[in-house]
């Protein structure tokens, strides 16, 4: 397994690649592995030649006050678990080789690194995007870097950050990337909980406490199988079921049924409905979605 610091050692390496026809499928990361990281890896084994992952804490997605300096980083762990994986180079670059600029820089310039902007328009500025006002740029500039450097033929998701994937495939089509998005189930651990590295701030008490997540999501494709057809009823009852179930330690960003393509607000539930939620509990932000109508 190769293992690069530089963009140039992994355009030179994809430049050999693509003369020898090789396809590359890619899986961006912030690393911490888990689980949910690994099925995008053998998702990309299977439909390419070579598999390319990045770990790259990123932080222009990152706002005031969120844990960007406090992220887990644990790149040499995570490289022995992508080597066993059969991954053939792993990318991992500082903030200075991605924006050629400094952390220092960043934060004395407000968390601009790059001149340049990617833009994704008023689909990043709903749900999770209202809440983290830059994140959904941010993530647009740097995948748009990784593209240009990687050039994967086809690169690769989890639905757990649903309007993250939208995002993408929206501005992949709208620029005119010559790469295929694929989309990846949530994967959950045994209680529900969807697979995040941010899982790692919990002890065991806590992961426990957050799997009332999906036990809401269950709760609200309950009703719908019920007869409860009125979005905006499900999602208040949602917000009482997580209210209930947690008191004080949840804070919740929203409870919100929208069509799984578009993202826009249902009133009736639809074929096409799914249900996206956002909380901090007990100061972690997390976030589920799920096909509403089963």
């Amino acid at each position: 397994m190769h293992v690069f610091h530089t963009k140039a050692e992994v355009c030179d390496y994809v430049a050999s690649a693509k003369d020898v026809k090789k396809t590359i499928g890619f899986v961006p990361t912030m690393g911490a592995l888990h689980e949910g990281h690994l099925s995008l890896v053998h998702r990309a084994q299977q439909a390419n030649d070579l598999v390319i992952v990045s770990l790259f804490v990123n932080p222009t997605q990152f706002g005031a006050g969120e844990d960007y300096s406090t992220y887990p980083r644990t790149a040499e762990a995570d490289c022995e678990l992508l080597e066993r994986e059969g991954v053939d180079v792993v990318f991992i670059p500082t903030a200075g080789e991605m924006y050629d600029s400094t952390i220092e820089v960043m934060n004395a310039q407000d968390g601009k690194l790059s001149r340049t902007r990617v833009v994704p328009g008023a689909i990043s500025q709903i749900l999770e995007g209202a809440l983290r006002p830059i994140h959904f740029a941010g993530v647009c500039l740097v995948l748009t870097k990784f593209f240009n450097v990687v050039r994967p033929n086809r690169a690769y998701f989890g639905e757990k950050d649903y309007q993250q994937l939208v995002i993408i495939r929206q501005m992949v089509a709208d620029l005119d990337m010559p790469v295929e998005i694929v989309g990846c189930p949530i994967e959950r651990d045994e209680r529900g909980l969807a697979l995040s590295s941010r899982n790692r701030y919990f002890d065991e008490a806590g992961r426990k406490k957050a799997g009332v997540l999906y036990e809401s999501i269950l709760f609200a494709q309950n009703l719908c199988a019920q007869g409860v057809t009125q979005c905006e009823e499900i999602a208040h009852d949602v917000v009482g079921y997580l209210t209930k179930q947690c008191g004080e330690a949840i804070e919740i960003g929203y409870v919100a049924i929208v069509d799984s393509e578009t993202l826009e607000t249902l009133e009736t539930v639809s074929d096409n409905a799914r249900i996206l939620i956002s909380v901090q509990l007990d100061g972690v932000h997390l976030i589920d979605n799920a096909q509403l109508c089963l």
